[in-house]
């Protein structure tokens, strides 16, 4: 039987996380970071070229997100992420260099501004975790303004179990568990007749526990009511129709607010990294306050 919405937050929350892989990759491999269309179809080979992270961020009410999206009907993966902080970049560029088998001059010349490790698991109905992955992730900076739709830089490597655990106790910059439910579409336009399809996706991410107090006993987004999600496509053009609204997710969308359109300081209060570190403190309660007030909560 499938577990209900609420009863696999309480259990992911109650257990800490993620349980370790049984067994442990031999060897390093490329991640399967998707061709210039879709990030989750094929492998891609980097070279000296990182790939580029085009995306939307938006917030929500979950409750108003239950009411447009039947979760149930869903297979989502939990993914527990730890952030190193920046004086770390120099050392992980090394690893990220060696992983992929770059000469490190390659990397030092790409502006680099994050980097987290991943876990992540898909959530099977009957509640058990498997498949079980890992991934070193290195990014560059979000651009803002008319340069926002340029994407981000990314390099994505898939590591093993061993160089996962042994990573966590650098990785102090921050940490986060969340649920992760993805759905695929498209964004479409028109040119000269002819209707052009660029594939999308969109990943809803609703949090478990961020930071590294002590944990809740529920989770965060089922006691604040909030969830933010990613429409992620494979172009600067495709980003621009996202933008627009021109893509089939618009009966998401139009019940939630663009990240980029909240004033600057509640952005500030829920970015995910700052989150991460701080977890719900007082600024971003407040923040939700405002949101929620905003929404009609």
């Amino acid at each position: 039987m499938r577990q209900s919405f609420k009863e696999t937050e309480r259990a992911l929350d109650q257990s800490g996380g993620l349980p370790d892989s049984a067994s442990s990759a031999a060897t390093f491999t490329l991640a399967r970071i998707g061709d210039q269309n879709s990030r989750s179809t094929s492998s891609l080979d980097l070279g000296a070229t990182p790939f580029r992270e085009f995306e939307l961020r938006y917030i929500m009410p979950l409750s108003r997100l239950e009411t447009v999206l039947d979760f149930t009907s869903l297979t989502p993966k939990v993914i527990e992420q730890f952030y190193f902080p920046r004086r770390k970049l120099p050392y992980l560029s090394h690893l990220v260099a060696e992983i992929l088998e770059l000469p490190f001059s390659d990397l030092s010349k790409v502006k680099l501004s994050s980097a987290r490790i991943r876990k992540t698991a898909t959530l099977s109905p009957s509640g058990a975790m498997q498949d079980l992955e890992y991934t070193l992730d290195i990014k560059g900076p979000k651009e803002f303004g008319i340069d926002a739709f340029e994407g981000r830089a990314e390099y994505s490597v898939n590591i093993d179990n061993k160089r996962y655990e042994s990573l966590k106790p650098a990785a102090d910059r921050g940490c986060m568990l969340k649920k992760r439910y993805s759905l695929t579409g498209e964004a479409t336009n028109t040119v000269r007749g002819k209707r052009n399809i660029h594939p999308a996706s969109l990943e809803i991410d609703v949090l478990i526990h961020a930071g590294f107090e002590r944990r809740e006993k529920s989770p965060l987004s089922e006691r604040h009511n909030f969830v933010a999600f990613d429409i992620e496509v494979g172009s600067s053009e495709a980003l621009r129709l996202v933008n627009d609204g021109r893509h089939s997710f618009s009966h998401i969308t139009d019940c939630a607010t663009p990240f980029s359109e909240l004033p600057t300081l509640l952005q500030s209060a829920l970015g995910t990294r700052r989150m991460a570190k701080a977890g719900l403190d007082d600024k971003a309660l407040k923040a939700l306050r405002k949101l929620r007030s905003d929404w009609g909560e």
